[in-house]
């Protein structure tokens, strides 16, 4: 049986109910004692109403499909569509703890749902019920019920599918496992050109998976990739919690795969709590790549063990020798100093700004000071999951007076890669590899 308790209305009769009899019986009013009892029965017979409801209710309601399962992305939303079929006299709620359903009354008959969850951090996810919220007749009280209904998703991070998308650019196609239902939603290139059917021939990554849940086909995007430049990507690794984390480690695997999808030569630096950690200059764009990849999984022991689990067994020695390959490796050296030994296009400087932004501004005056356009890239939103009103305003408060101290400095500010890209493509002529 289901809980049932008293609604607002059943505790005014409830409360009226004892005030009549007690005032009966203060007077010696037979009829007022009565009628007292009378409300007091007649609660009781509503409760056992309510309680005969909620038993049968389970069996004269029914969902189609009765379960569902999936693995995706942290960040990324599933949909799908369902039917319900009631043989309840009256209308009830229906929510669930996994996920949200609309619209969220269902009435007598069959009835089309929507299921969508959008969870924000990785793991795995299980439902097995949809509870049903009742309210009696005259409004006096409210019942839940459990009805028949299961759901499981396996939920990866970011960062797993930026680099499902980073070895299939070193590996090529068919690293996936072949009985792992992954999906892969990603932006990638530099300037957007435009957008079209797809036709056969067209690779999945080019594939706006967004468009064809929105219009029922498929639809790819294309990008300028006539000329070829250099890009520096800084990396401020330190984040505030796990889900500003992983959407900055995958960030920064797309940033760097996007331009070397692009051919263009990338020079890597890591800071890690204001120290160097990393630093490389010019790459190979697949070098540069592997270093990435190095970086964020060496980091990373549970992703990495996610990662393994889409993989093709066939393709995980590879993955090894791509993380533990010591040509990989690099010298610490400092940035700022560093942008003037190479002549780059641009600058990009992922950060959450958890870190002191002196090392940030001092790279943004370097390359200011060298006509170089620079774009700080801050994907997360921290105050999001800061716990508080009052840590969330002093984090925006923090956020508002580096970007303002950016901004005179000439330095442009980006929350996705596509504006940041779409920044330095628009301010840089881009510059011939040489």
């Amino acid at each position: 049986m289901g809980v049932i308790r008293l609604s607002r209305a059943g505790w005014r009769l409830v409360v009226a109910s004892f005030v009549v009899f007690l005032l009966g019986l203060i007077v010696s009013d037979y009829f007022m004692m009565m009628l007292g009892v009378s409300a007091a029965g007649f609660l009781v017979y509503r409760y056992l109403v309510m309680k005969k409801e909620l038993e049968d209710i389970p069996g004269l309601v029914s969902f189609s499909p009765g379960a569902v399962e999936s693995s995706f992305t942290a960040g990324e939303e599933y949909e799908s569509s369902l039917e319900v079929e009631s043989s309840f006299h009256r209308s009830f709620e229906v929510s669930t703890s996994v996920g949200d359903l609309t619209p969220i009354r269902v009435g007598e008959g069959r009835q089309k749902l929507m299921y969508r969850f959008k969870p924000e951090l990785s793991g795995t996810y299980n439902v097995d019920n949809v509870e049903a919220k009742v309210t009696g007749e005259y409004g006096l009280f409210e019942g839940e019920a459990v009805l028949g209904f299961e759901a499981g998703f396996v939920v990866y991070p970011r960062v797993v599918s930026a680099a499902v998308s980073a070895l299939e650019f070193l590996e090529g196609a068919g690293i996936l496992g072949g009985g792992e239902g992954y999906s892969l939603a990603r932006g990638r290139g530099l300037e957007y050109l435009e957008s079209r059917e797809y036709v056969p021939g067209d690779t999945a990554r080019q594939i706006d998976w967004k468009a064809y849940a929105r219009l029922g086909r498929l639809i790819v995007k294309e990008f300028h990739r006539d000329e070829s430049g250099s890009i520096h990507v800084v990396y401020e690794s330190s984040a505030p919690d796990p889900v500003s984390g992983d959407v900055l480690s995958a960030c920064f695997l797309r940033a760097v795969l996007s331009y070397a999808e692009a051919g263009w030569v990338i020079g890597v630096s890591v800071l890690d709590g204001g120290e160097i950690v990393m630093h490389h200059g010019e790459m190979h764009p697949s070098l540069a790549v592997g270093v990435a990849l190095r970086h964020v999984f060496g980091r990373r022991e549970a992703s990495l063990k996610e990662l393994y689990m889409v993989l093709d067994p066939v393709y995980r020695p590879r993955l090894e020798r791509i993380l533990g390959d010591d040509s990989l490796s690099g010298g610490v050296g400092e940035v700022a100093s560093g942008l003037y030994g190479h002549r780059y296009s641009g600058v990009l400087y992922l950060t959450s700004l958890v870190d002191d932004p002196a090392h940030l501004l001092e790279v943004g005056h370097v390359a200011s000071s060298l006509g170089t356009r620079m774009i700080v890239l801050e994907p997360c939103r921290p105050w999001a999951y800061s716990g508080g009103l009052e840590m969330a305003v002093r984090q925006w408060r923090h956020y508002d007076k580096v970007n303002r101290g950016l901004a005179r400095m000439g330095v442009g500010v980006a929350v996705t890669l596509e504006e940041a890209n779409g920044k330095l493509v628009e301010a840089v002529p881009v510059m011939r590899m040489r």
